[in-house]
């Protein structure tokens, strides 16, 4: 992969008088992707959470032993994927316990756990997806076609459409760039991700959670766009190349 600042590769593509085929690895890209999702939700506010929350969690060490979970070090998607998996009822209960016995200003609001149970699902498919695609076994193409197994999983998960196949309704629909959610589909969505944080929801007054349905939408929608935009051959501004690479011997 070349870079576009500094390196040897990218004084190297600097000098080079030939052509030079740019190659962005697709498990990068997704990387990129996922963190710059979570930085939309909310504008970047959710994820600044997700940073204070392991910050504190870190340092109680008699919750940490009681438990046997421990926060990842770094505010990295590896981390987000963490609080997110970790948001299950037998592990959320206790954090929240403990929080509001002991740093009560700290305790996420409902709707950071509601955005959290909601992509969480997300995240462990995306993850999954992650690991297989850096196979040493696999060929790029391979990694396509994985990638496009995992745009299926999240479209059928959201109920996202096509705008040429929804009924154009805005008062029923998110919409973002040429993709369309249902708002009653999220919100049964978001329901069937258990008691804990249908709870969450319903305490939300009618403002917040149209905010919270644009937000969780938003973010979805932009996961997938970005997802199908993913392409090994790249132009020297990191962006999908436009045309095929021509074709080459093996050697």
């Amino acid at each position: 992969m070349v870079g576009r600042l500094n390196g040897l590769v990218t004084r190297m593509a600097c000098e080079a008088e030939h052509h030079i085929l740019h190659i962005r690895c697709p498990p990068h890209q997704m990387d990129v992707i996922v963190k710059d999702g979570a930085e939309m939700l909310y504008d970047g506010k959710w994820s600044k959470q997700v940073w204070s929350m392991s910050v504190y969690l870190r340092s109680q060490a008699n919750l940490i032993t009681r438990m046997n979970v421990k926060c990842p070090k770094r505010p990295t998607v590896g981390s987000i994927w963490a609080c997110c998996s970790t948001s299950s009822s037998s592990i959320a209960a206790p954090l929240i316990q403990h929080m509001m016995a002991n740093a009560s200003d700290k305790r996420p609001l409902d709707q950071w756990w509601v955005i959290a149970y909601a992509i969480a699902p997300a995240i462990e498919e995306i993850n999954k997806t992650f690991v297989m695609s850096q196979s040493r076994s696999l060929f790029i193409a391979q990694q396509k076609s994985l990638i496009q197994m995992l745009i299926d999983i999240l479209v059928a998960m959201f109920g996202i459409v096509h705008a040429d196949n929804a009924d154009d309704d805005g008062d029923e629909f998110e919409t973002f760039e040429q993709w369309h959610i249902e708002r009653a589909e999220l919100i049964l969505y978001v329901k069937d991700q258990g008691s804990f944080p249908k709870s969450c929801y319903e305490r939300l007054d009618a403002p917040t959670q149209k905010e919270f349905m644009s937000q969780l939408a938003r973010y979805a929608m932009f996961i997938v766009i970005g997802l199908n935009n993913i392409c090994a051959k790249c132009d020297e501004n990191n962006e999908p190349l436009e045309q095929d690479a021509p074709p080459v011997m093996p050697n």
